[in-house]
């Protein structure tokens, strides 16, 4: 039996592109432009991250019936890169995670080679 660790590309691009369009939608920058966007915009949006986060583990504590998994994990995603991005420009926040630095240093290599 072969185990396969990475996803599927067409599954990689939905959530790439869920990703982006959650980035835009929270902060009003496109994944393309997170290097431009100035620390102090960035860091205002890491901050309103944080909450919303905390909100959403505490609905799905309590089962509460809007609870959203995927919206979760994206919008963890979501903060995780901002978070890699503002550590980076040595902005002093809480670590992303490991997987997090994996995407932006695999985005960030796609992105020099053109693809």
């Amino acid at each position: 039996m072969v185990t396969h660790n990475a996803p599927h590309p067409k599954t990689q691009a939905v959530v790439d592109c869920a990703t982006d369009w959650m980035l835009y939608r929270i902060t009003g920058v496109h994944y393309r432009d997170l290097d431009k966007a100035s620390t102090r915009h960035l860091a205002g949006h890491l901050r309103t991250l944080d909450r919303i986060l905390k909100r959403e583990r505490n609905k799905g504590l309590s089962r509460h019936w809007s609870y959203d998994l995927n919206r979760h994990i994206t919008l963890k995603t979501v903060r995780d890169l901002i978070a890699g991005c503002l550590n980076k420009r040595g902005h002093r926040c809480a670590p992303a995670s490991p997987a997090a630095e994996q995407r932006m240093t695999v985005r960030q290599a796609d992105r020099s080679s053109g693809r």
